[in-house]
C-alpha cells in the first residue's frame, strides 16, 4: 500500500460509470490520433516496443470508491487490424477485486513471446462489467494511479 496525499483525487484517473441500461464497459488508451479517431486501419498510429522488458509485466496502482469494484486490465486489443498491435490475440488479466486502499497490481506478460511484443499501440485499457460490482447498483467508482511497465 502507498500512502494517500491529500490531492491524490487530482493526481489519478478516477473513473465513474453510471450504469443505466448498459451491461459493461470498456476503456481502451490508444497511441493513435484524435482526429479523426484512429483505430488501427492505418499507418498514422504510434507505436511501443516492449520486448525488451526486463520484468515483462504491467504494473498499475488502484483503489475502489466503496470496495467490491471490478474490472479485468487488457493489452493489445487492437492486433485483428492491419496497423493494430503485434499481439495474435489480447492480453487480459483475471478480476481485480478493489479495496478502499490504494493496492498494487501486476499483470505478467511473461507467456508473451517477445515478437508479439514489438509493436503495441494499445498499452492499457480496462472492461467492467455491471454484474461483477460490489457496492451500488447504478454506479462504480474507482481510481487508477502508476500505470507503467517493467
Amino acid at each position: 500500500m502507498r500512502p494517500a496525499s491529500a490531492s491524490e483525487r487530482d493526481a489519478c484517473i478516477r473513473v465513474q460509470i453510471t450504469w443505466g441500461d448498459a451491461t459493461w464497459a470498456s476503456v481502451a488508451f490508444i497511441s493513435g490520433p484524435d482526429n479523426p479517431p484512429w483505430w488501427g486501419d492505418n499507418k498514422n498510429g504510434k507505436y511501443y516496443n516492449l520486448a525488451g522488458l526486463t520484468k515483462k509485466k504491467l504494473v498499475l496502482y488502484a483503489r475502489g470508491d466503496k470496495g467490491g469494484e471490478s474490472f479485468k486490465v487488457q493489452v493489445g486489443v487492437l492486433g485483428d487490424k492491419p496497423y493494430g498491435d503485434s499481439l495474435h490475440k489480447p492480453v487480459i488479466s483475471e478480476d481485480i477485486v478493489l479495496t478502499t486502499d490504494w493496492t498494487r497490481y501486476e499483470i505478467d506478460l511473461k507467456d508473451v513471446p517477445a515478437k508479439e511484443l514489438e509493436h503495441i499501440c494499445n498499452g492499457f485499457g480496462f472492461t467492467v462489467v455491471r454484474d461483477n460490482q460490489g457496492g451500488s447498483p447504478d454506479n462504480t467508482v474507482f481510481y487508477l494511479d502508476d500505470i507503467y511497465y517493467e
